[in-house]
């Protein structure tokens, strides 16, 4: 009957070693999940960091659209100096007229006056 109960609390302590070892392994898989997650957690981090980047590379662009918005309203403030120095040569093209206008009536006022 003692090995009986002796080979009873034998196949029980395997039993319970087995139970133990499957407990452990059970353990190691939900620290192999967990790292997992964290692994996971900072494939997330990583592509918040890649949109980030996409956005200061969309902000750049943009940096460069409101500078060449810049150049080209330099560009029209030097066409408008152009067109106001346009205006200002027909102005005196007008003024260089009107006194060969007034030269050639002049002339003919005083021809007129020493034929008669």
């Amino acid at each position: 009957m003692a090995m009986r109960v002796a080979g009873a609390g034998k196949k029980a302590g395997a039993a319970l070693g087995g139970a133990a070892l499957l407990l452990v392994a059970l353990a190691g898989a939900a620290v192999l999940l967990v790292a997992l997650a964290g692994a996971a957690v900072l494939l997330v981090a990583l592509a918040g960091a890649a949109v980030l980047l996409v956005a200061l590379a969309g902000a750049a662009v943009l940096l460069v659209a409101l500078a060449g918005a810049a150049v080209l309203l330099v560009a029209l403030a030097g066409a408008a100096v152009l067109l106001v120095a346009l205006a200002g040569a027909a102005v005196l093209m007008v003024a260089l007229v009107a006194a060969a206008l007034l030269l050639l009536v002049v002339g003919l006022a005083l021809a007129g006056q020493r034929c008669c």
